[in-house]
């Protein structure tokens, strides 16, 4: 009986260590996420190599890794964006810059047909500014619907005459006057229909 009573005592005393162990494992785990350094490539340990540790170190090392992708990723087109943003304000103040000049070179321009000029080439520059920004707009219309779409039946008559309608004032503004024509009004395709 008292072997029976040692056996078991010493079970236990086994399975309080194992549990210590695994505790001080999973603290040691805790702070090691806590403190570890964003930017380094520091790989979760295990004391104890049991299946279960190792595989938790595994797992926590794999989603680091994934942490860190998206933050590279995340930086990089970060970096990309500011580049573009950059390179759009140098694009816009060009012609802004040029249009300013013009509206200068107008206010002590001596004759009406220098005048004329200015107020010419200033209108010039001031269209291909709106040129740029509208082509930004266009731009993240379509980036922000990528993913989105509905695809259903559309009518190509209806369709181009609702763009037609729309780009009417940008029309006006260049003396434009389209002239569409369709064998079949009816015509229809499968698209993202616009809301």
């Amino acid at each position: 009986m008292e072997i029976v009573i040692g056996i078991l005592a010493l079970i236990a005393i086994g399975f309080a260590l194992l549990f210590v162990a695994s505790e001080r494992h999973q603290l040691r785990l805790a702070r090691f996420l806590r403190t570890r350094d964003r930017a380094g490539r520091e790989r979760a340990s295990v004391v104890i190599p049991t299946k279960g540790t190792v595989e938790s170190a595994r797992a926590v090392d794999e989603l680091l890794d994934a942490m860190d992708e998206v933050r590279v990723e995340s930086e990089s087109a970060k970096r990309a964006l500011l580049e573009d943003l950059a390179a759009f304000s140098h694009d816009v103040r060009t012609p802004l810059a040029g249009a300013q000049g013009y509206l200068q070179l107008y206010a002590v321009a001596e004759s009406e047909a220098e005048r004329e000029d200015c107020v010419r080439r200033a209108t010039k520059r001031l269209d291909a500014m709106r040129s740029l920004v509208d082509g930004l707009y266009d731009y993240l219309k379509t980036e922000t619907m990528a993913g989105s779409l509905s695809l259903k039946p559309v009518v190509l008559f209806d369709a181009l005459a609702d763009s037609l309608a729309d780009a009417y004032p940008a029309f006006v503004e260049r003396g434009w006057k389209p002239v569409v024509s369709f064998a079949d009004a009816s015509l229809a395709v499968t698209a993202d229909p616009p809301c």
